[in-house]
């Protein structure tokens, strides 16, 4: 039995686990599929898998990958592959909130990595959606990515301290914030779609969709733009750096909306 390795230092570390994880773990899941006559493998991957740096984001490409060319290898099983993309998920287990949280209630201090630094971040309901909306209309062989809010990494540190303090009964002011600069394999900036996907890709008005090159990629084009409405999107990445950034009074509202447990 293995667990889910999803932060980018541990993988850094533990490539052969990651691998083992990430990538053989994904083959074992589409040959069970296979032979079990499963109708559907929806894979869940990451904003790090785009354009990756890491061992982390570079296992989840393959496991794209494999996903995705799993279409080319079905014969006449009517199963669908298909692939989501998450950004970061706020208030799900071993997330920055989940960590601030720990962080306050021993009274220790925050530790920032670099005030430079932007993420994507959505929440487990809208996690949760993407993947439960996707396998209502994919096609198989895509791989879909919900447009999702930008935050400065500094603001929604700020935000999460007064939030969690608050719900502690504790002063914000006394919890300090140390900057230890970034991890082994972290990005400053993190990309969702890079700018040579972006040219094999389609986009509505809530998600992009990567067509990737295979059996089916001419079928799934035209369903997802006869039927689904897509239009070509424009060559370019969607990078956390762009912003529109949100707002530490959005974020606020955002974490009291969907608390951590603490």
């Amino acid at each position: 039995k293995r667990q889910a390795i999803k932060h980018v230092d541990i993988a850094e570390y533990n490539p052969f686990d990651t691998i083992q994880t990430n990538v053989i773990g994904t083959q074992n899941i589409i040959k069970a599929a296979l032979e079990n006559e499963v109708e559907q493998v929806v894979g869940i991957s990451t904003d790090k898998a785009a354009g990756p740096i890491n061992v982390m984001g570079a296992s989840k490409l393959l496991s794209e990958k494999l996903l995705i060319a799993a279409n080319n290898i079905k014969g006449k099983n009517p199963i669908k592959f298909s692939v989501v993309r998450f950004g970061n998920v706020i208030g799900s287990r071993g997330s920055l909130i989940e960590y601030i949280a720990s962080q306050i209630k021993k009274n220790k201090p925050v530790k920032i990595t670099d005030y430079r630094m932007t993420r994507f971040i959505m929440t487990i309901k809208d996690a949760v959606k993407l993947v439960l909306t996707h396998a209502e209309k994919a096609f198989g062989g895509e791989i879909e990515i919900l447009k999702m809010p930008m935050v400065r990494l500094e603001t929604l540190i700020n935000a999460s301290i007064e939030v969690i303090c608050e719900q502690l009964n504790k002063d914000p002011s006394t919890v300090d914030i140390v900057k230890i600069g970034p991890r082994a394999g972290e990005k400053i900036h993190e990309e969702l779609l890079t700018i040579d996907e972006s040219r094999n890709a389609l986009e509505t008005d809530t998600s992009y969709i990567i067509i990737h090159e295979s059996l089916v990629s001419d079928q799934a084009r035209a369903y997802w733009e006869n039927k689904l409405g897509a239009k070509k999107a424009a060559e370019k990445p969607y990078i956390s750096s762009d912003g529109p950034f949100m707002e530490k009074r959005e974020l606020i509202q955002l974490l009291k909306q969907n608390p951590t447990t603490l």
